[in-house]
């Protein structure tokens, strides 16, 4: 493992960790907003 991905690995799983949340909300604005706009 090179060490810019040993750096960087801890600040992925952070970010998936947070946005895994974010992504469930970010989906239900996007079907909502998509079958409303369209």
């Amino acid at each position: 493992m090179s060490p810019w991905r040993a750096a960087g690995f801890p600040l992925m799983v952070y970010f998936l960790f947070l946005s895994r949340q974010e992504f469930i909300l970010i989906r239900k604005d996007y079907l909502f907003s998509d079958r409303d706009s369209h």
